[in-house]
């Protein structure tokens, strides 16, 4: 999970409250971004998926 964050702060997205005046993102969109950084690591898909 924090991989996952850190690639999507590395890639510059950000909520409001991080992006110093730069573009911001929703917490919902932030959401998505880091579901889709953990989907992009299959081992984590695998275990998400086993617990659904």
């Amino acid at each position: 999970m924090e991989k996952a964050v850190d690639n999507v702060l590395n890639s510059g997205t950000r909520t409001a409250d991080l992006a110093n005046g730069e573009k911001a993102v929703s917490t919902k969109q932030m959401g998505e971004e880091i579901k889709n950084a953990l989907a992009d690591d299959h081992a984590i898909l695998n275990i998400m998926e086993a617990y659904s």
